[in-house]
């Protein structure tokens, strides 16, 4: 892992991919463990945490043209913003929101009222993108717990265009993880090339830093479609590469024990091999077998140290 460097007083941090994830910018030790649940422990790990589909934001609809049930998104101006009381003395936190067509309620339940309140203030230009429900006792448009950020702050990764969807951990939100890997993005990490130069031109790919950050920061005229299809062949692509590297690591292990000429023990053992910058662990289990002068050996590999997630398993046979 390459480690801040020290200059002076003060701390340099110049990211690499296999840099720990709390250097990132505003990430630090206590973001990384909840990041390390994941699975993402390295800036490189940051990098490949794709997105599960995407978001579609570009399409902002005034509030007459919103449909019961679906998720939209409309602009308009804050016109009044407060907890109220319900039934139980529960409180939520309610936001009406105008835009030249009609008003919304935008509504919270069980949380940060304070909060919500200093940052939608009456007047406050925002972008909301919720469920849309109608409310037939109050006669008017509703949306749960919305997304919804203040429009002077006119950026794509919250206010508008295609937005990435992630897989998450609990303490982590959407908008956090975009700004966390926005962060890496724009610290100018660049990702090692994993294919040959001569397929890359031949086949006119773009290059692999390229593609992985477009995948999180898509122009807004790509394809929805199309980059829900990319994401799913990106996941797919990574996993197939545990899958096989995990598979070198049992036929390796496999090879060095059918070498030996120690006839193997019955029961299990633990161990671990690196490979490929990634520490692999396995459980070999060895079974009697009917003919006495055999036994079956199995490895199975996990990309995990407490040996959660199997990625292959290699049975052959030892015999004395």
């Amino acid at each position: 892992m390459t480690p801040p460097a020290r200059w002076g007083k003060l701390w340099v941090v110049s990211l690499m991919p296999d840099s720990l994830v709390q250097y990132v910018k505003s990430v630090g030790p206590r973001r990384a463990e909840q990041l390390n649940r994941l699975g993402i422990k390295t800036v490189s790990d940051l990098l490949t945490h794709f997105p599960a589909s995407y978001e579609d934001r570009r399409n902002i609809l005034s509030i007459a043209e919103l449909k019961e049930g679906e998720t939209q998104t409309i602009r308009g101006a804050v016109t009044s913003a407060g907890e109220l009381k319900r039934r139980g003395g529960r409180r939520m936190f309610q936001a009406v929101i105008k835009d030249e067509s009609g008003f919304l309620r935008a509504i919270w339940f069980s949380t940060r009222g304070g909060y919500l309140a200093a940052k939608f203030k009456p007047g406050k230009r925002v972008i909301a993108t919720g469920k849309v429900v109608y409310n037939r006792y109050q006669r008017c448009l509703e949306m749960m717990h919305p997304d919804m950020e203040l429009f002077e702050d006119d950026n794509k990764t919250t206010t508008g265009g295609i937005l990435p969807i992630y897989p998450l951990t609990g303490g982590i939100t959407q908008k956090s993880m975009r700004s966390i890997i926005n962060k890496a993005i724009e610290s100018g990490v660049m990702l090692p090339e994993t294919l040959p130069d001569k397929i890359i031109k031949s086949l006119k790919l773009p290059g692999r830093d390229k593609a992985v950050k477009k995948l999180h920061a898509p122009d807004e005229n790509e394809s929805l479609d199309l980059l829900n299809s990319s994401g799913t062949q990106a996941r797919n692509a990574s996993y197939l590469k545990q899958k096989t590297l995990a598979h070198w690591v049992a036929m390796n292990e496999m090879n060095a024990l059918l070498l030996k000429k120690t006839y193997p023990e019955l029961g299990d053992k633990q161990g671990k091999t690196d490979m490929a910058g990634h520490t692999w662990y396995w459980i070999r289990t060895t079974k009697k077998t009917e003919d006495k002068n055999s036994r079956q050996v199995t490895f199975t590999v996990y990309s995990d140290k407490i040996r959660q997630h199997n990625l292959t398993r290699l049975i052959a046979y030892a015999s004395r």
